[in-house]
């Protein structure tokens, strides 16, 4: 148990240089892609989207809870989510929201336990959930764009649904310039508005990295499956994200 203890206070310091050292690439980035990007997201500790989209530190703003399930009914996360809406607002940005479940190709268990590995019951309570924010902010408002994203654990690959139940496997895509995942993209979104579609572009370019690097390197089993020792719960754990280390439930 001391080991461990040492092991959390040395991750707090390696995290911490960390975030410190990529202020300035922080900064650059959201320069360039000045979207806000919010991930409702299941407390998995497999799951971190910086890893799978290769973005820096800090740029998106995570909510976790067993399984993804949420309800902006609940007083303390409809407001910490407004409130994150409200300050891009007063700078001008618009805010694009990740509504995500997972799942594993390999073994359904090895999905989420949260919804009793059953990916088709994940996917349909996350996509209600996506259309509470909908009817929270209105309709095609421009302002807040939530859309829903599934992440296959196994290649780290996401998943993107769109309108008339389109939908793009980042794993299937050939011809990753800019150009075509532009077309791509705008085909399953064709209402998002332009400045969140080129702060999404650079997320799935991240992402087709990742899967490659996945692809590659390959995964162990440690990595597939469940190997969360620490419990947090509350508020400022971001520094604990480490994949497949912590349960985090909690913004």
């Amino acid at each position: 148990m001391e080991n461990k203890k040492k092991l959390i206070i040395e991750l707090n310091k390696k995290h911490s240089e960390m975030f410190q050292a990529q202020r300035l690439e922080r900064e650059l980035y959201l320069s360039k892609h000045p979207t806000n990007v919010v991930v409702f997201k299941c407390m998995d500790g497999r799951i971190h989207m910086p890893t799978v989209t290769r973005t820096p530190l800090g740029i998106m703003k995570p909510f976790r809870n067993i399984g993804g399930k949420f309800d902006l009914g609940w007083p303390l996360l409809n407001e910490s989510f407004d409130q994150s809406v409200k300050k891009a607002v007063a700078k001008g940005n618009r805010t694009l929201v990740l509504v995500t479940y997972h799942y594993s190709q390999g073994d359904e268990h090895r999905g989420c336990a949260g919804f009793h590995y059953d990916c088709e019951e994940s996917k349909s309570f996350t996509e209600n959930f996506r259309k509470q924010i909908l009817r929270t902010y209105g309709k095609n408002n421009g302002v807040v764009f939530p859309i829903l994203v599934g992440l296959e654990t196994d290649k780290d690959a996401l998943i993107f649904h769109g309108e008339k139940g389109k939908i793009v496997d980042v794993s299937k895509i050939t011809d990753d310039s800019r150009k075509n995942l532009i077309n791509l993209f705008q085909k399953i979104y064709p209402n998002m508005p332009d400045r969140i579609m080129a702060d999404l572009i650079p997320l799935v370019q991240g992402n087709i990295k990742c899967i490659k690097e996945t692809e590659s390197n390959g995964k162990s089993l440690d990595q597939l499956v469940h190997g969360e020792w620490v419990l947090a719960v509350g508020k400022g754990f971001d520094w604990l994200h480490t994949p497949n280390m912590a349960l985090i439930v909690g913004p």
